[in-house]
């Protein structure tokens, strides 16, 4: 495709150009026909752009700026008269065999477990749990990862691998820079994640082929306890959920069994964030009111067709309101917030349905849809219908693609104000955006641990 409608570009131009100028045209032209719905041939034969290439006098780099900046103008119309708008180019096309995107429920196609903790009850549950998968004892992850190298397209596969962490337990949150911290504290407790959701960053993030969880548990109780030792005189969040879904292989891990009665007589709030509804561990543990176990939420139509794997979202409302019921309190956290005609419909919808379900909230978070760039061609591969990927994206401050500045500010106005009409006081915060951002939308509102 990218040669083919590279070779038109030049015959409709009457350009001659590099790669790299090229690869700029071909990627305008493709998106543009994916935002707009018209043909690549459509757009070349465009009026205002014939015209452009008619009038044009001087050398073929004039030429060449010209015609750019008309197909700039009309792939971000709106964002192209933005203070913060910035546009990197990545490549069209990608690997000639397809990664496999996973719908179905969580079944491992390998177990791979460290010598140091062939023994660990971790991995006799897993052994267990899945008796039909093959499984083969290594050395280290590290000398694996060494013998086993991986492309970018085989980082999905569903291999689990149980090992022992040695240094990354708990830290605090690691915001990226020029935004507003949050002043949450994350704990590690294993690598990857068992859904295959479009827009998620671990896709090029990562360089293991599996999810790695860590078997020694015990381990990290002892550094918890001493990093809280650092915090006697406030009360922080700490959440498992940065590198996988706290609670989509509980069932196997059983970390809510020790995490949980851990956190019940703690000056810390434990947040255990899921698209999950495996909560039947937590049913009848001591919590002690110290446990929030928050959802992740998106229209059942983005849902259904970005997040693949994870619960339908009624499943998720149904397990929330068990863990209310058992006497947790409960969180919810809209990101990414994908923009798209008719999301306010439904963003609001779901916004109504949390405040109808649920009285009492621990929290809301609210996130636009952002990621590193050379996670956009990688998206386009895996998941091809994801149009979501052609709004006006621009590369932000912190070199992240995002929606530009302005309707970042209209998403998220929308979306306080429907929370706002609902309840005045749960506590809602804005995740990684820039502190401009965070005062025009809400102003001098900040939750009470910031």
């Amino acid at each position: 495709m990218e040669n083919e409608l590279g070779k038109l570009i030049l015959r409709q131009t009457g350009l001659r150009l590099g790669i790299n100028k090229l690869n700029e045209l071909t990627r305008l032209v493709y998106e543009i026909s994916r935002r707009e719905g018209v043909t690549p041939e459509g757009i070349l034969e465009a009026p205002e752009l014939k015209e452009v290439i008619s009038h044009t006098r001087g050398s073929y780099l004039e030429k060449f700026s010209r015609i750019k900046k008309y197909l700039i103008s009309r792939r971000f119309p709106n964002a192209s008269f933005q203070d913060d708008f910035s546009v990197q180019f990545q490549r069209l096309g990608g690997a000639n065999r397809k990664s496999r995107v996973y719908r179905e429920p969580f079944y491992p196609e390998m177990i791979y477990i460290e010598e140091s903790v062939r023994d660990s009850a971790l991995a006799k549950r897993a052994l267990k749990l899945y008796g039909d998968a093959p499984s083969k004892t290594i050395k280290s992850l590290k000398d694996f990862h060494r013998e086993n190298r991986v492309s970018g397209i085989d980082l999905k596969k569903r291999e689990i691998f149980i090992a022992r962490q040695k240094w990354d337990f708990i830290k605090p949150c690691p915001c990226t820079k020029k935004v507003v911290c949050c002043s949450y504290h994350i704990v590690n407790l294993g690598f990857g994640c068992p859904y295959d959701c479009s827009y998620c960053y671990l896709q090029h993030y990562t360089n293991f082929p599996g999810i790695v969880i860590d078997a020694n548990v015990d381990d990290f109780l002892e550094k918890i306890d001493a990093y809280l030792q650092n915090f006697k005189n406030r009360e922080i969040r700490v959440g498992t959920g940065e590198f996988g879904d706290s609670l989509a292989l509980d069932d196997m891990t059983e970390y809510s069994k020790t995490l949980v009665p851990f956190f019940a007589d703690k000056k810390a709030l434990l947040e255990l964030k899921t698209k999950s509804a495996n909560v039947e561990n937590l049913l009848k543990l001591d919590h002690g009111g110290r446990t929030v176990v928050a959802w992740t939420l998106s229209p059942e139509e983005v849902a259904a067709a970005e997040e693949p794997g994870a619960a339908p979202l009624g499943e998720r409302f149904a397990a929330a309101e068990k863990c209310r019921d058992a006497g947790y309190k409960v969180a919810f956290h809209f990101d990414p917030i994908i923009f798209y005609g008719g999301w306010d419909r439904d963003y609001q919808e779901v916004v109504n349905r949390v405040f109808d379900s649920f009285k009492e909230i621990a929290w809301i978070s609210l996130g636009t849809l952002r990621f590193h760039r050379t996670l956009k061609p990688i998206i386009e591969e895996r998941f091809p219908n994801s149009d979501y990927l052609y709004a006006e994206m621009v590369t932000g401050n912190d070199g992240k693609m995002r929606y530009y500045s302005q309707l970042r500010i209209d998403i998220f106005t929308k979306m306080r104000g429907w929370i706002r009409a609902r309840s005045k006081t749960t506590p809602l915060y804005l995740c990684m955006e820039e502190k401009d951002i965070w005062e025009k939308v809400m102003g001098v509102e900040k939750p009470w641990w910031m």
